[in-house]
């Protein structure tokens, strides 16, 4: 080993030789020695002494047999590395999410970070993942640091400092177009926290999409040809989805091709695709359908009769839904999906600026967002969101659900349909009661919120009609439209995002290939993408 003393990049040389081992031969092995005249038993130098970089990415590459596992195990004897074999390994009853110390929510924005934050994925037992979700995770825990937090670099899960994580067979089971994400996530990772990586693999499609500092490249000769090179923050992925990612206007079957991926269950990601839905948006790489994104009217249109959710349809757009395919997460591209009119890029070398769109206003509200602000990269900013602060109507609704059913999923309508259908008259009663309470002033709450949103002031006597209408609905439902209205009306904490329309860009997002942690809102990168929505 030699390690660099200068005050410079830090480095190892690493020469390999393989010992093969000897020993008696078969009576086959003996006829082979005499057909062919070899032995069997042979010390060889299969790689010429050759200098590894400790600072920054390194790519290893090479036909299999070349030595780049050798190249590996070397590099760990002669440095502080962190390898999947330094993995605890997780318990029976483990979920994704027990794989990390730390607050919930900040493991919940790391495992974003990897294309992970999905709640139901992030509840799954980790044998039950795809190939490449197992990938994302590994590297997810390979490159947790000892803060617990996943904000600082040079420790492991168990505190540890080491000089760098050392992955072998990097990607190389899975199909390229996932595996350049993963590469392209990783690395943005790895930079934004400066943490230092050795990765091998046998395929040659990876180098623009991980961007590494050093390139190695073996041959059978036992020769290594380095390359270095330039870091450009997001060149590559910008050049690769602005040459095979379509963006254009889809339909109802494009969001149903992808709605299981949501994390909500069928009858609870439901859409009134009658009465609110204005335009559905997808991203498509070649035949793959790669994101949906749908937008809605805030009310529908036939209460454009009053006057104030009329100037409130007119002015906000809401996003409805954002849901990516799995292998596509952590491209942002709910940065690239926007409302047809206006979404022209602006004064760019055309120099005509974008049209103006009616509504200028988009605004999302997300539960996933509370932990993972994912919006953030797509040029939102937050706002404080209604269930950030529940009324107390609300709140009691919420204590007589958990009375009957300490352990309810109180923002699920299925759970709420089926405790209403198992609870006495009285009980009911005692439910339609609250819930009538709750579900007007949550109306009432919603709509002066989006008309501040618009700039507007919410007239009392729309108000009072809205307030009238919800009590009477509420007072009359059915059990299942009764379970609809309870889950509404009970506390769920979402953040809230808007974002607003530009003169010089439109609904676009400047790029400036930031890195995911360091975006602002004045000039945005785009970040991981994850299910949107309540």
């Amino acid at each position: 080993m030699g390690m660099t003393n200068s005050p410079g990049p830090r480095a190892v040389t690493i020469a390999v030789r393989h010992a093969r081992e000897g020993g008696p031969l078969s009576k086959r092995a003996w006829a082979l020695r005499e057909a062919f005249g070899v032995e069997s038993a042979e010390e060889t130098v299969s790689l010429a002494p050759v200098s590894v970089s400790l600072d920054g990415i390194t790519l290893v590459t090479g036909f299999s047999g070349t030595g780049k596992s050798s190249v590996l195990r070397e590099l760990s004897r002669l440095a502080k590395v962190r390898t999947v074999a330094d993995l605890p390994p997780h318990g029976p009853t483990d979920r994704v999410i027990d794989l990390f110390d730390g607050e919930v929510g900040a493991t919940v924005s790391w495992l974003g970070r990897f294309g992970l934050g999905e709640p139901r994925l992030m509840m799954s037992r980790p044998e039950h993942l795809s190939d490449g979700q197992r990938h994302r995770l590994t590297l997810a825990r390979l490159a947790r640091t000892g803060g617990g937090d996943g904000s600082e670099g040079g420790g492991g899960e168990g505190g540890d400092g080491f000089d760098l994580i050392v992955v072998d067979e990097f990607c190389s089971n899975l199909d390229r177009t996932t595996a350049k994400v993963i590469a392209h996530n990783f690395q943005r990772v790895c930079r934004s926290l400066r943490l230092n990586a050795v990765v091998a693999t046998a395929h040659d499609d990876l180098h623009e999409f991980l961007s590494p500092d050093e390139h190695l490249r073996l041959d059978f000769d036992g020769t290594a040809r380095k390359t270095v090179g330039a870091y450009v923050p997001g060149r590559r992925i910008e050049r690769w989805i602005g040459e095979e990612f379509a963006e254009s206007a889809g339909d109802r079957a494009d969001y149903e091709q992808l709605a299981d991926y949501h994390y909500r269950v069928e009858d609870e990601r439901w859409i009134d695709w009658e009465n609110l839905v204005t335009e559905v948006r997808t991203i498509r790489v070649g035949g793959t359908l790669a994101a949906v994104k749908v937008f809605c009217r805030p009310f529908p249109r036939e209460f454009e009769a009053l006057e104030t959710l009329r100037r409130i349809n007119g002015s906000v757009l809401l996003q409805e839904r954002v849901i990516v395919h799995p292998a596509f997460r952590g491209l942002s591209l709910n940065a690239r999906m926007w409302p047809e009119s206006g979404s022209e890029s602006g004064s760019g070398s055309s120099g005509v600026p974008p049209a103006e769109p009616e509504r200028k206003t988009v605004f999302a509200q997300s539960a996933l967002g509370r932990l993972f602000p994912f919006h953030l990269r797509a040029g939102y900013r937050a706002v404080e969101h209604p269930s950030e602060t529940p009324a107390r109507e609300q709140i009691d609704l919420a204590a007589a659900l958990r009375r009957h059913d300490p352990g309810i999923n109180a923002n699920s309508t299925r759970a709420i349909a089926a405790l209403l259908t198992a609870l006495p008259e009285e009980g009911l009663s005692e439910i339609r009661e609250l819930a009538s309470a709750a579900f007007v002033i949550a109306t009432r709450r919603q709509i002066v919120f989006l008309a501040e949103l618009a700039g507007l002031e919410a007239r009392e006597a729309d108000l009072d009609f809205v307030g009238r209408a919800s009590l009477e609905a509420a007072r009359t439902a059915d059990p299942a439209s009764l379970a609809v209205l309870v889950e509404t009306a009970t506390p769920f904490r979402m953040a809230g995002f808007i974002r607003h329309w530009s003169p010089e860009h439109g609904w676009r997002v400047t790029t400036n290939g930031t890195h995911d942690d360091e975006a602002t809102p004045a000039d945005p990168a785009t970040a991981p993408v994850a299910a949107a929505g309540r």
